[in-house]
């Protein structure tokens, strides 16, 4: 069988590949995570939106130059792209955001998190002058926003911020080609949220190695990147990405990176891989240690910049050391973590492209049921709306996540499609009635407020008028 590593040799010349690939392995990600979440449901339930996912939306190229002058650097059959008249499905539009958040090759600064230190990429993490000289690589390094702050960023236009926005308004603009607009839009911001998070399952993202992100990739001197996103493009590229994990539930958007508990995507990373450039250092194994069990794997802790990963025993000091890869240090998982040599009596790390493969194929599903269970949360928050006898009643079903404090905006849809505001109010005991007006064919009601965690969020629900 042809090893993993004849891949790379043959790698086309690309540009510096600073995160996972955009149109490769984020594409593939966000897909599994739309499919694995239950948000087709939601879009049809709650929005009125019976394709789903398949929804067709239009946004006029007209109406979003700055996107459309990103989404032109991208290739038509990519399935990100629309179509000249700025047509595509509700899921394409969420591929498309997912890819155009690394453009420009800058915003990338903005996706590092170490949670053992608690920042993002720092100034002084810049690459080094000679190798900007050497290859003309200038995205890389310089101050970045810590990636669980980015997503709610003022200078990020593709942030939570914007989102809720254009959700609310693809509710109560008043015509379908404007509500198609926004949310569209909507789900750009949510595409481009969902790379953000997604970046904090490559492990020199979460581990403050830089250094990952400028090895030679054999395409020319200006072939630089993290090898082992390039490995993940490579082995799996879109349409081979696993199937997302279960759908991850968190309390708040920033747990998804980072919490307490330790079960942030970003601190999980952190604690059960190395990359490249966080290997042990060289361990020397002393004459006493085969006397003195323990002795090595402390001695290899002692190597480590980071408290985890570590080797729970000894490594064995001998076995197939001759083979191409060395030894392997596997976790309780049974994954390779790390491949090792031993010569003249010191130890010496590394992760060969075998290695690195298999960390992908535990990997890749960990970080779709976290995108998964991030767009689930993006959309939470569902309102039930019975029209009857020129009443509307609105209520939270217990189904439902309960809100807490906000505003209803009622919305009602006439025959042609044409929607109004004709009200606010307050949840009441989780209840609200409004008297539709005789020409309304539909109700809309929108929350904008906070859930029962203090959670932000909008909610949404419809009903036929009968």
């Amino acid at each position: 069988m042809k090893r993993i590593a004849a891949l790379v040799a043959v790698t086309l010349a690309a540009a510096a590949a600073p995160a996972w690939e955009d149109d490769t392995t984020h594409a593939g990600l966000t897909e599994q995570a739309a499919l694995a979440s239950r948000l087709h449901a939601r879009l049809q339930a709650f929005f009125a939106r019976r394709g789903g996912w398949l929804e067709p939306l239009r946004l006029a190229p007209e109406r979003a130059k700055a996107l459309y002058a990103k989404l032109a650097l991208l290739e038509p059959s990519s399935g990100v792209v629309p179509d000249r008249a700025g047509r595509q499905s509700a899921l394409s539009w969420l591929l498309a955001g997912s890819v155009v958040e690394g453009m420009p090759a800058a915003r990338e600064q903005n996706h590092f998190y170490d949670p053992i230190a608690k920042r993002g990429l720092r100034g002084s993490d810049s690459a080094p002058l000679t190798l900007f000289i050497q290859t003309g690589i200038s995205a890389v390094g310089g101050a970045g926003v810590p990636a669980p702050d980015w997503i709610v960023a003022k200078e990020n236009d593709l942030g939570v911020a914007r989102f809720w926005l254009e959700l609310e308004r693809s509710v109560v603009a008043p015509g379908p080609a404007e509500r198609d607009e926004h949310l569209a839009m909507a789900f750009v911001s949510a595409g481009a949220m969902l790379h953000v998070l997604e970046d904090m399952g490559a492990p020199a993202r979460t581990r403050g190695d830089l250094d990952e992100f400028l090895l030679p990739l054999g395409g020319g001197p200006r072939d630089r990147g993290s090898r082992f996103e390039r490995l993940a493009a490579l082995v799996f590229g879109r349409l081979g990405v696993p199937p997302a994990g279960p759908a991850v539930e968190r309390k708040g958007l920033r747990d998804y990176f980072t919490a307490a508990d330790g079960q942030g995507l970003a601190d999980l990373t952190n604690a059960t891989w190395y990359s490249s450039g966080t290997l042990p250092a060289d361990v020397i194994v002393p004459v006493s240690a085969r006397s003195h069990p323990g002795e090595i794997a402390g001695l290899i802790a002692k190597a480590s910049r980071y408290p985890a990963p570590r080797p729970g025993k000894d490594l064995p000091l001998a076995g197939d050391s001759a083979s191409p890869d060395g030894l392997v240090v596997r976790g309780e998982d049974g994954v390779c973590r790390a491949n090792y040599r031993i010569d003249d009596g010191t130890i010496h790390f590394s992760i060969s492209d075998d290695c690195a493969a298999a960390q992908l194929r535990a990997i890749l599903p960990q970080v779709g049921g976290y995108a998964a269970g991030f767009l689930e949360h993006l959309f939470r928050g569902g309102l039930a709306v019975i029209v009857e006898s020129g009443t509307a009643r609105v209520s939270v079903p217990k189904s439902e996540l309960q809100l807490g404090a906000g505003q209803l905006t009622f919305v009602v849809e006439d025959a042609t499609g044409q929607r109004k505001v004709v009200g606010t109010g307050e949840l009441r005991d989780g209840t609200a009635n409004l008297n539709v007006p005789a020409d309304a064919a539909r109700v809309f009601v929108v929350f904008r407020g906070v859930d029962s965690n203090g959670e932000s969020l909008i909610a949404v629900g419809s009903g036929a008028a009968k």
